[in-house]
């Protein structure tokens, strides 16, 4: 079986978000099921480590914004995947920001570092469209879901089995500007909504916070690739007010569905995806 290298800019160990969080669940599930992982942060990855490499390594490429190009052009000639979280691909890092997503040829960027990928694998049905249309790409593989852990789903299933929501509205509390906390805010005081700001730095206590609130208000500023944040919500069996176009989430056909259904679907769809990773690679 070949050996993974699995590229990162950071790691779940270091910084508590929905990529890294992606990355933990898969890389812990190749070790699971024998592989040899090692991991790498894009920024020490070297041409002289990529050339240097066993022709049985396989490359996972997450998010490389340390990668040098250098280093892309050695991985051209190697077997690699990019596992795409946040629109690499797009100098704007956001391809809502043009009408119809229509990219003009200069917004493109790492074009053929997303070409000669052996796969590259996106969250959603409407992340693989984008890349298909503006990239040309045929080498595009949409998993329909982000990755949560099988301990993970067991713990949003007890917390949804209560349906006692003493709090009315939700805003997710961050500063990252992407995540919309201002117009969420701004939202519910134009509409007279009363919220409450929620965050927390540790994934289950959150979610605990969350299961007490009847809606959530989440108005993002880019295109999510899934948005952990509205699946996690409706498996909780919370009401979301949101922008639908730009969660990827939304381009999926379960996504209506919420609680136990919504849970049992996304269980499925991660055993598939991780499947897939495994298949692509042996």
């Amino acid at each position: 079986m070949r050996r993974v290298v699995f590229v990162a800019d950071f790691f779940s160990n270091q910084v508590n978000g929905g990529g890294e969080n992606n990355d933990a669940v898969l890389i812990n599930f190749l070790r699971d099921k024998g592989v040899d992982v090692e991991t790498v942060h894009a920024r020490d990855l070297a041409p002289a480590d990529v050339n240097d490499s066993s022709s049985e390594v396989i490359f996972i490429i997450s998010n490389f914004i340390g990668l040098s190009e250098v280093a892309k052009k050695a991985l051209e000639t190697r077997s690699y995947i990019i596992y795409e979280h946040d629109h690499k691909y797009v100098a704007t890092r956001d391809p809502s920001k043009y009408p119809g997503y229509s990219i003009p040829p200069a917004g493109i960027i790492n074009h053929s570092f997303y070409k000669e990928a052996k796969k590259v694998v996106v969250l959603s049905q409407i992340c693989k469209d984008i890349l298909e249309k503006e990239l040309k790409l045929n080498n595009v593989h949409s998993i329909s879901t982000s990755l949560w852990s099988q301990e993970k789903f067991e713990f949003i299933r007890e917390l949804a089995k209560d349906d006692e929501k003493p709090k009315k509205t939700a805003v997710l509390e961050s500063q990252n500007p992407t995540k919309g906390m201002t117009s969420a805010v701004a939202f519910c005081r134009q509409n007279n909504i009363e919220f409450e700001l929620i965050s927390s730095p540790d994934q289950k206590e959150f979610l605990k916070t969350l299961n007490h609130y009847e809606n959530l208000v989440f108005i993002p500023q880019v295109l999510e690739t899934f948005c952990r944040l509205i699946a996690e919500a409706k498996m909780l069996n919370c009401n979301v007010y949101t922008k639908k176009a730009l969660l990827g989430f939304m381009s999926e056909g379960f996504s209506d569905q919420c609680g136990e259904e919504l849970i049992s679907t996304l269980e499925e769809q991660v055993s598939t995806a991780l499947d897939y990773f495994y298949d692509l690679v042996r």
